[in-house]
């Protein structure tokens, strides 16, 4: 799937729009932006700052900046931004640049993009142009329209805490956030009767969780699945039993390195489609955003988003 286009052939004289969040982890966006442009007329590269107004606003500063000519746009943001971003990149049809400035930054991960944006503009001549995979939720209720989405939508345990760390009850960078919001979260925890329908069949049963995975990780390098990739057409979907809390606690750490895919009690299948439908409509959320409630559909939308990024190699193409 991979151009041959590099950044300085493709961007080199051209006009690149910055849509950047100022909120994003905690104001990194605002801190680096002055270094961000420096290094992009550094390569010959104009850019051109639209900064989102408030929440919710992303998508309409993508696409004010769109139509000034930008040959591509360069998103200072993490993977919430980014989230809400994705219906606007989509319209615009131009390449994403992706300058992670968030506090989890999965999908830049996944990408093998540094998590320094500063960084990530200084090594944009280097990058390519090729198509990357998203995933979309369609719930079954009418008010819950399709959204797309990047790195893992998650229902059970997972979507819990990530409601708890997007309320902001935890002022911590990244994975701290999560485990903290998770460590609170696991007190009160009920798991949940979901049933999942897909190639692999049916699956029945009282999960703690599910999630389905188009990175590899989320919250901040979490692995939850850790054999998802970003252009194979698949979710990798992880599926963990109802276990009693202690098994939990001793769970977590091992996210970091997919090491949960060796327990019994963890299972993985891997689908272009699944149907999720539970004994309740209990919330699912994509990318750590509220996307449905279920019944819904997940399924993942092959080579829909362009990217400049860098170069896959064997090492970086299971990110």
């Amino acid at each position: 799937m991979e151009d041959a286009r590099a950044g300085e052939g493709a961007l080199a004289g051209s006009r690149v729009a910055v849509v950047a969040n100022p909120v994003s982890g905690g104001g990194r966006a605002r801190r680096a932006i002055a270094a961000v442009e420096a290094a992009l007329r550094a390569q010959r590269i104009e850019p051109a700052t639209t900064w989102s107004a408030g929440p919710g606003l992303v998508a309409e500063a993508v696409r004010r900046a769109a139509g000034g000519g930008a040959r591509a746009i360069a998103l200072a943001g993490g993977d919430g931004t980014l989230h809400e971003a994705l219906p606007a990149l989509i319209e615009s049809r131009l390449p994403l640049i992706l300058l992670p400035c968030g506090g989890g930054n999965d999908f830049g991960r996944a990408l093998g993009i540094a998590r320094d944006p500063v960084a990530a503009a200084r090594a944009l001549s280097g990058w390519t142009e090729r198509a990357v995979d998203l995933g979309c939720v369609t719930g079954a209720r009418g008010d819950d329209a399709p959204r797309l989405f990047a790195t893992v939508a998650a229902v059970g345990f997972d979507a819990e805490v990530a409601g708890a760390v997007r309320d902001g009850r935890w002022r911590l960078p990244g994975s701290a956030a999560y485990l903290a919001a998770a460590v609170a979260t696991l007190v009160r925890y009920r798991a949940k009767r979901l049933r999942l329908t897909g190639p692999f069949g049916t699956i029945d049963g009282t999960f703690f969780l599910a999630a389905a995975g188009n990175t590899a990780s989320y919250g901040g390098g979490m692995r939850i699945a850790p054999g998802a990739r970003i252009d194979d057409g698949l979710l990798e979907i992880c599926l963990v039993d109802k276990v009693p809390r202690a098994t939990v606690i001793r769970l977590l750490p091992k996210l970091f390195s997919g090491g949960h895919a060796g327990y019994p009690f963890v299972r993985f299948v891997r689908a272009a489609r699944v149907e999720i439908g539970a004994d309740a409509p209990h919330a699912l959320f994509a990318d750590g955003e509220p996307a449905a409630r279920l019944p819904a559909t997940l399924e993942i939308r092959p080579g829909a988003l362009r990217v400049i990024a860098p170069p896959v190699s064997p090492a970086s193409h299971h990110g």
